[in-house]
């Protein structure tokens, strides 16, 4: 079991993988429930195995595919 958590510690997501022996590959999505997008910033992983728990802190990066989001328009108007 993979989960993901927030700066405070709060598990916001879990992962199922095979409980079989040998490497395994696990991925997240980076989606929350009701299938929302993580945004950038901090989070945790922890990995919960028979052994034990291994855990890891990590940035979320903006997907450089997605464009930013437009200015307001209120903002930008009367700038000369």
């Amino acid at each position: 079991v993979l989960t993901i958590h927030d700066v405070v510690g709060a598990e916001i997501a879990r992962v199922e993988g095979k409980n079989i022996p040998g490497l395994q590959a696990v991925q997240w999505d980076a989606r929350l429930g009701q299938n929302r997008l993580a945004t950038p910033g901090t989070y945790a992983v922890r990995l919960l195995d028979a052994p034990g728990t291994e855990a890891r802190v990590f940035q979320l990066l903006p997907d450089p595919q997605t464009p930013a989001e437009d200015p307001d328009p209120s903002e930008t108007q009367n700038r000369e």
